[in-house]
């Protein structure tokens, strides 16, 4: 490199610290870049860790309501216990309502998690408008703890109990996936380097499919237990 050996003391003193200024614009450039994703992909995390969180609610609390109605029915005769209980339904039915909205209002749900989740919230709208018919019914009739209406809107139940069922497994998949991906970022591992997406499978077109790994409830069932 003759034309480096001629330049000046100065020039040289001026190209190094040009070069070394590169270095650092270069450096901050990819560690600008690399907080971005991995700021990204935390974001993701807590939006799942969220969803899953909505999810379990709501299955828990409509898990609770579907053993008031059924407890409800089976003492309909009973005008006290109805008394006493109607006023925890009216708590348990509320608790519901409260979910359901939060679930409705994630803003964060994939399209076609958003499919699963509009599907199963649908049925449960269905099956709760149907229950103050089936109470009457129970009230109406001659026999306590009629099995028939104890069994009413079963379908309801156990499509809903399904449907929570697969959108918490899908979940819970979207949370290991993303929390493995931040792992990756952090350590600058090279399926991050190649823009390696999480492995969680993805929501089917079924909106009422068999799920993975939601809670089992006290009877056996999925994440909300409905009965049978």
């Amino acid at each position: 490199m003759t034309w480096l050996r001629n330049l000046s003391l100065g020039k040289k003193f001026s190209l190094l610290v040009g070069l070394q200024v590169l270095v650092l614009l270069v450096g901050g450039l990819l560690v600008w870049i690399r907080f971005e994703q991995v700021q990204g992909v935390l974001a993701m995390v807590r939006a799942a860790s969220r969803q899953a969180q909505l999810t379990a609610s709501l299955a828990n609390s409509m898990n609770s309501l579907r053993t008031s109605h059924v407890e409800l029915i089976a003492a309909a005769h009973n005008e006290a216990y109805e008394q006493k209980r109607g006023q925890v339904n009216v708590g348990m039915s509320a608790k519901v309502a409260k979910d359901l909205q939060a679930v409705r209002g994630e803003g964060s749900w994939t399209p076609e998690c958003r499919r699963l989740m509009e599907g199963t919230t649908g049925v449960l709208d269905g099956y709760l408008g149907k229950f103050p018919g089936v109470l009457e019914q129970a009230k109406a009739g001659s026999v306590d703890g009629d099995p028939a209406l104890m069994e009413a809107n079963v379908g309801e139940a156990r499509a809903a109990r399904e449907g929570l069922e697969r959108l918490q497994a899908l979940v819970q998949d979207e949370v290991d996936g993303q929390t493995k991906r931040a792992a990756q970022h952090r350590g600058g591992g090279a399926d991050c380097a190649r823009g390696a997406q999480p492995g969680g499978r993805e929501c089917g077109p079924s909106a009422f499919g068999h799920g993975g790994h939601g809670r089992r409830g006290p009877d056996g069932g999925g994440p909300g237990g409905y009965h049978r």
